[in-house]
């Protein structure tokens, strides 16, 4: 009777730690058809407060080719971000501020089938981060149908999966010149927006402020023109101490559209796009209109204690390019069409940092008179405001006269007229002035010169007297 009872225990145990591994979190791969079975779709099963995520998937390379990644709903309004740029692995990560809770499709990989076998995931690799910063260590990985050496349904974890992935992402890390280097770095990728985003407005943060700090009293003495420029060039020069830095936003020149205070002339607002971003940022050009067509690049200097190699994502712009140059990181990226908001986050050393780029919607002629973008047009936009039911100049659409509108003019204006950042001249070096000569000083006269004694007459030959020798 020993050995049935003990073989009771053993299957009792075996159930629970299924029941556990059920009711806990859990990632699958499976299926979802296309002509040639070539689709896949990652759910997320029973999860809890899940702020964070990175998962890694193997794939054999005999049987599927080109990966692509789409967003699932169940981490709808995440900031994601992909790599697939190894061959044979794509690895998904995603962070959010609203916890994740629930099941659903957390993303659906399509693929290009090579030959007529199925299946060909060969493993799945998660790792899931809580809200309160907790690593999850047993959470289940389920493939179906993989057509691979593992069993359908079969629960397991790819540790080994995981190392190899992070040294095969260092080589290609190495290979783009990455001024970093010891980590994988997880590319880019265009989030979903809601819209065209055209009602979509900017947050309200401090920039380079730690979370949690205390917030910069506002100033109470009304500020005007130039020394409101000042002032807002001077809150963009000063970043917040590194070591505190969790999330990070840099001022927009939307913020600094928002928070102005003094009196608009054309003067004032082109003033506020020559301000840059911040040090160690820059964008050529320096203001993009969202046409569909015109390209930005955002150089992004990779400070000097970076201990892995960024992560990048973009919302409202689509990746076309990512390289080195230097000790800068370059995203290429094309604006969506008709957006003034797009953004890139990099996410580095635990810290998200969050850069908006200089882009607005290009504006329609027929909204200025006489459809001329000069300095007349820009005093008439000034002045003329409408009133809070009937808006004048509503450039974005949304039903309010307001810094956004403003913004919208100004960058069309200074891409109509080339207006350029002046460099500063160098103070020039002051002449010393010439010393006046004083009066010059009478030359001495000069001493006659003493005539010259005659020297006396040379006797001539001849009247020398010849004496004759005696012979």
């Amino acid at each position: 009777m020993r050995t049935p009872l003990k073989n009771l225990f053993l299957m009792l145990a075996l159930l629970s730690l299924q029941a556990t591994a059920a009711f806990g979190a859990q990632i699958s791969v499976s299926p979802s058809g296309g002509k040639t079975g070539n689709i896949f779709v990652v759910q997320g099963i029973n999860l809890t407060n899940i702020a964070g995520f990175k998962i890694t998937v193997k794939y054999d390379t005999s049987k599927l080719a080109k990966p692509k990644v789409t967003e699932g709903s169940l981490i709808s309004g995440a900031m994601m971000v992909q790599n697939t740029a190894i061959p044979g692995s794509v690895i998904i990560a995603a962070a959010t501020t609203t916890p994740i809770n629930g099941s659903g499709p957390i993303a659906t990989l399509t693929f290009e089938r090579i030959g007529s076998s199925s299946g060909g995931i060969l493993s799945i690799t998660p790792e899931l981060t809580t809200a309160d910063l907790k690593n999850l260590s047993d959470v289940g990985a389920e493939i179906s149908d993989s057509g691979g050496e593992q069993t359908a349904g079969t629960m397991l974890t790819d540790k080994t999966g995981d190392k190899t992935g992070d040294k095969t992402g260092d080589k290609t890390g190495d290979k783009t010149g990455g001024p970093t280097g010891g980590t994988t770095w997880l590319g880019s990728v265009t989030l979903p927006t809601e819209g065209d985003m055209k009602e979509e407005k900017p947050k309200e943060e401090a920039p380079s402020a730690p979370m949690g700090s205390e917030p910069r009293r506002e100033e109470t003495a009304a500020v005007v023109g130039e020394t409101e420029v000042a002032r807002l060039s001077e809150e963009t020069k000063q970043p917040a101490a590194a070591s505190e830095k969790k999330y990070v936003a840099h001022k927009s020149v939307q913020n600094r559209f928002k928070e102005f205070k003094g009196e608009q002339t054309p003067k004032s607002l082109t003033a506020l796009f020559e301000m840059g971003v911040m040090p160690g940022i820059r964008q050529e050009p320096a203001i993009v209109l969202s046409d569909g067509k015109s390209k930005v690049k955002v150089f992004i200097e990779s400070p000097p204690t970076a201990k892995e190699a960024p992560n990048f994502a973009l919302k409202g712009a689509k990746l076309i390019s990512l390289k080195t140059e230097g000790k800068s990181w370059v995203v290429e990226a094309l604006p969506k069409e008709k957006v003034n908001v797009a953004t890139i986050t990099v996410l580095q050393d635990g810290t998200m940092t969050e850069i908006q780029l200089t882009v607005a919607q290009p504006l329609d002629p027929a909204a200025i008179k006489g459809g001329l973008l000069d300095e007349a047009s820009f005093n008439l936009f000034i002045k003329e405001r409408g009133t809070e039911k009937a808006p004048k100049f509503d450039l974005n659409g949304d039903g309010v006269r307001d810094y956004l509108d403003d913004y919208i003019f100004t960058a069309n204006y200074m891409v109509k007229n080339e207006v350029k950042k002046k460099p500063k001249e160098e103070p020039k070096a002051k002449e010393v002035p010439k010393l006046k000569e004083g009066p010059k000083l009478k030359e001495e006269p000069k001493l006659k010169e003493e005539p010259k004694t005659k020297g006396e007459p040379k006797l001539k030959q001849k009247d020398v007297p010849k004496t004759e020798l005696k012979k």
